[in-house]
């Protein structure tokens, strides 16, 4: 059974409808509409999917939600840490309180979802988490996202790494996936001037789309990544080209 936060998101559902032909789906969200909209629209292409509004800054939701998921649906095998908020705000504009809040939710919120699951994974052992970072976490931000989310996004990444390290000894992995900037979400509004600017960054000279970021967080949930943990895919048209 596979977890995604964020599901009611363009890139959480595209990668819930990537999941969706191995694995029975619990989808989170703090919109409980558009979480439910996903679902259906899974369930409309013959998936088993159940929606579940959350916020994953409360651990005590967070855990009540774990409990009745695996109650409802059986044990969490895997976990894709998606939600997330951005910031744009310059450092000299950027509130103490959009700060918290951002961090709340990009980091914390990853740290929260990943401790309601790991403890079974552990104790049963097996399972993946997949983490959604961003190119911002190791370039600095740059384009869309400023310090607040760029800080966030880098955090994933060492924790991606620390608990990778830590669970890696009871058969369980933990990964991330480095998205570049995508159609839709955050881009949906820019100028087509701003549009440019960002492209002429992209090798590819394009946008990514979400299905591509979701099939890489797919093959990181699945058997065929069975021997890689710790690792992050860029998954952004060749900007990092690390």
């Amino acid at each position: 059974m596979a977890l995604v936060t964020g599901a009611g998101g363009h890139l959480g559902g595209a990668i819930a409808h990537a999941l969706a032909a191995g694995h029975v789906l619990a989808l989170g969200d703090l919109d409980d509409a558009a979480c439910a909209a996903t679902a259906a629209r899974l369930r409309m292409a013959g998936a088993e999917a159940v929606a579940h509004g959350v916020d994953v800054t409360d651990a005590e939701a967070v855990a009540s939600l774990i409990a009745q998921i695996e109650h409802d649906l059986g044990p969490v095998d895997v976990l894709v840490n998606n939600a997330g908020i951005v910031s744009t705000a310059p450092i000299e504009e950027l509130t103490l309180a959009e700060w918290q809040r951002v961090i709340s939710v990009d980091l914390t919120g990853y740290y929260v979802c990943t401790r309601a699951v790991i403890v079974g994974m552990i104790a049963r052992r097996r399972g993946a988490v997949v983490n959604v970072s961003s190119v911002a976490g190791k370039r600095g931000g740059g384009f869309l996202g400023t310090s607040a989310y760029a800080a966030a996004k880098a955090g994933v990444l060492g924790f991606t790494k620390a608990v990778a390290r830590e669970v890696a000894p009871h058969g369980v992995r933990s990964n991330a996936v480095a998205p570049g900037p995508l159609e839709g979400g955050m881009t949906a509004g820019i100028s087509p001037a701003a549009r440019e600017r960002l492209l002429a960054h992209v090798p590819l000279a394009r946008l990514g789309r979400p299905e591509e970021v979701a099939a890489a967080v797919a093959f990181l949930a699945g058997d065929a990544a069975a021997w890689i943990t710790g690792e992050t895919i860029n998954v952004d048209g060749g900007i990092l080209m690390e």
